[in-house]
């Protein structure tokens, strides 16, 4: 999502948002905290607390949908893509608006086309993680495997195919083969 992010403010040549710091401004009066500092330390500080505060929000976010993955829940990568975009614009932008920090109501369309933009990127990258994760971890583990066969009342072992099964006749007709010792004594001497 950043570099989506710089490359567009690269693109237009437009400033670097200051909602983030805002935000945290806000929040920190409405906490009773401060945000220690005087000047460009304190400006460093809140620019910092902003950047932090959208990748915890992008780790909350990519969890919860790793979480779907538990209940069996797969949104697949289109789908997916659009749920983990749109939580992730409502987890940024929602909480500006109620703070009176940004309006998206007034916004222009450069103005949603420079959240918008990220934000699927940023969701096409959560949903395509996952889905290939959950495709690599498709096998069921070992114990897995154990639950399903006690849930079905079968075995859990891998059988053999039945190209290296012995069929029930074959096997039968084979003589059992049991280990036996043989003790060969030669004359006047010791057994070996």
């Amino acid at each position: 999502m950043n570099a989506v992010t710089y490359a567009d403010m690269a693109w237009r040549g437009r400033a670097a948002s200051q909602t983030p710091e805002q935000s945290i401004e806000k929040m920190a009066q409405k906490l009773d905290a401060t945000v220690p500092g005087e000047g460009d330390t304190r400006e460093n500080r809140l620019s910092g607390l902003g950047a932090l505060s959208g990748i915890a929000t992008g780790v909350a976010i990519g969890a919860a949908y790793g979480l779907l993955d538990v209940v069996h829940v797969r949104p697949g990568l289109v789908k997916g893509s659009l749920l983990a975009a749109t939580t992730a614009i409502l987890a940024a932008n929602v909480p500006m608006a109620k703070l009176g920090i940004s309006d998206p109501k007034t916004w222009s369309p450069q103005d949603w086309a420079a959240d918008i933009v990220p934000h699927l990127a940023y969701g096409l990258v959560v949903a395509a993680t996952f889905s290939t994760a959950s495709q690599q971890s498709s096998e069921p583990t070992p114990s897995a495997k154990a639950k399903l066969a006690a849930r079905h009342g079968t075995s859990a072992r891998r059988r053999p195919s039945a190209r290296h099964r012995p069929s029930a006749r074959r096997a039968a007709a084979r003589p059992a083969v049991r280990p036996h010792l043989v003790v060969v004594r030669r004359p006047g001497g010791a057994a070996r």
